[in-house]
């Protein structure tokens, strides 16, 4: 019994011995989460008295330093004790929304990087009067690139009327006046490019808002699809007008996806597919792109998409390439055929059930429309796929009698220890390689 006694003790003393040490670490570990929680107040702190009392956003736009305002967004908390201020000042730059193309593009990009870096921080009526000045900037700088394309089209029809009736003020004798006037035309161009970079550099900013806040923004969401899409959808709008509102139709399929947007996912379905084989390489490329997303995130009825989508996917594919053609637009009708193969190829990914008996046909397809060669971030996704379906399923993919055997070694050899691979997918293609090998000798 007093031996009993005794190892009862000892027990209970370890007991308490380990009951103090967790004490004590929990103790430390309290002293570390409060020595880090007051270090981090007094950097807050600091950052806000720092924005009082160096930032005047009433300044002229060009004296800004953007890479300044990128770095004040270190905290959800920092951002929320200055957005309000920071809003208001936006107003600011209306005024030079007509002059200062490239600043305002950093100054969007700057918002932009802010909220993609903090995340949700912002509340219901935040993104609303945040988006409501945004969009004040964005339809004075998009009258800007109406007038711009009026002024362009005015001056290249008097240049054209008067190189018929041969009047002498447009391509004349006059070799100065000639010049003088084609580069006008070349600097309104420049002008319109520049513009449509900032009107880009906005889509992409809405794009992080529905990213990050999902569901916070479905007032600014009913707002672009009542005000803004109907124009950019026009019979008559231009290509960089459609190229715009598939951006943004983009960016509703790839981040509310259908559980936030599902009233409307019909119509962007047929809008993808409407401009999936557009003539112009932008707007089929993007069309392709929302394609593969919508694709991608629907969970429920896809089978009602699938067969109009598959169709225009392949047409868009066998667009022809011209290899006289220069080597921009060959670069540009690549990118555009790179997302409808990888659309097609997220397809086969996320939609294997609902295709079916069919899916060995598109896998074919799909093998033989590879490599991606211009679009890199597309090109590795779609080469890790096939590394992903080769490992599960190699005997599907390869085909009878291995028929897809030399095509698939093409399109690893093309992204071997490329920028369309990685250190894990360049283990797998030399795995596979080895494979084939010995199975040769």
């Amino acid at each position: 019994d007093l031996k009993q006694k005794l190892e009862d003790l000892t027990n209970q003393n370890e007991e308490l011995k380990a009951k103090i040490g967790k004490e004590k670490t929990d103790n430390e570990l309290n002293r570390n989460r409060n020595k880090i929680l007051a270090e981090e107040h007094s950097a807050i702190s600091s950052k806000l008295d720092f924005i009082v009392q160096n930032y005047d956003y009433t300044t002229n736009l060009k004296k800004i330093k953007m890479e300044d305002l990128k770095n004040l967004a270190e905290t959800n908390t920092m951002v929320n004790g200055t957005i309000d201020t920071f809003v208001d000042k936006i107003g600011n730059f209306k005024k030079q929304a007509k002059v200062f193309g490239e600043g305002l593009k950093s100054f969007c990009d700057s918002i932009k990087d802010i909220i993609q870096y903090t995340k949700l921080f912002l509340t219901t009526p935040e993104i609303n009067n945040l988006t409501e000045k945004i969009l004040e900037v964005f339809d004075i700088v998009e009258k800007s690139r109406i007038a711009l394309l009026k002024k362009k089209e005015e001056t290249e029809n008097e240049y054209e009327k008067n190189k018929k009736t041969g009047d002498g003020k447009i391509y004349s004798d006059d070799e100065d006046e000639d010049e003088s006037k084609e580069e006008e035309v070349e600097e309104i161009k420049d002008q319109i490019d520049e513009i449509e970079n900032v009107l880009t550099s906005f889509s992409e900013f809405f794009g992080v808002l529905f990213d990050t806040h999902k569901q916070y923004t479905l007032e600014i969401v009913d707002k672009i699809i009542k005000e803004y899409l109907p124009k950019y959808f026009k019979d008559n709008s231009s290509s960089f007008e459609k190229s715009l509102g598939l951006l943004l139709i983009d960016d509703m399929a790839e981040f509310l996806q259908q559980d936030i947007v599902g009233n409307i996912w019909d119509d962007i379905c047929k809008i993808l597919i409407k401009y999936s084989t557009n003539k112009d390489d932008e707007v089929r490329n993007t069309a392709c792109y929302g394609l593969g997303v919508f694709s991608q995130f629907t969970k429920k009825d896809y089978s009602k998409y699938y067969k109009d989508i598959l169709t225009n996917l392949v047409s868009a594919i066998n667009i022809p390439i011209d290899k006289q053609l220069p080597k921009a637009d060959k670069q540009s009708k690549q990118y555009a055929k790179d997302n409808a193969v990888s659309a097609l190829g997220k397809i086969l990914k996320y939609q294997e059930n609902v295709l079916g008996s069919d899916y060995d046909t598109f896998l074919n397809i799909w093998i033989n429309a590879m490599p991606i060669t211009q679009d890199e971030e597309e090109g590795k996704n779609t080469n890790e796929f096939l590394l992903e379906i080769l490992m599960k399923q190699q005997n599907r993919v390869l085909g009878n009698e291995n028929k897809n055997l030399q095509q698939i070694i093409i399109i690893l050899a093309k992204a071997y220890n490329s920028e369309m691979s990685n250190e894990v997918m360049d283990t797998n293609i030399e795995q596979f390689a080895n494979g084939v090998k010995n199975n040769s000798e």
